[in-house]
């Protein structure tokens, strides 16, 4: 089975998601076969101490919609992903194969306003 992850996370986030993602790679390495795991990731960093800019909600805007819902699975597709892994936040709308999505917190449901829309 090929599995592809997201592993975007970890350009964004360095705190319990990319924890966690770190973790399940590590973990994930030890049992499936190098030619099968797959790591994907959206090729810019995210500085989250930074004051929020229009470059920086550009960025978000690429993050959440572009590169989840149109860049992820193409490159999945590409790939022959049996399934993909989305550890945090967005999966694709339209997957090209099988997706898992980790739900660490519910703070999008409990906070909304403090979210973009497309959450």
């Amino acid at each position: 089975m090929r599995i592809g992850i997201d592993t975007s996370v970890l350009n964004i986030n360095q705190a319990g998601t990319a924890t966690y993602v770190r973790n399940l790679i590590d973990e994930l390495k030890k049992i499936v076969p190098p030619d099968m795991l797959f790591l994907f990731t959206v090729n810019h960093r995210r500085d989250m101490s930074r004051p929020k800019s229009f470059r920086s909600r550009v960025e978000t805007i690429y993050w959440d919609i572009i590169w989840a819902h149109f860049v992820l699975p193409r490159r999945a597709r590409r790939e022959k992903i049996d399934v993909l892994h989305v550890p945090a936040k967005v999966t694709p709308v339209f997957p090209s194969c099988p997706a898992v999505l980790t739900i660490l917190d519910t703070t999008v449901f409990q906070t909304p306003e403090n979210f973009p829309f497309w959450y």
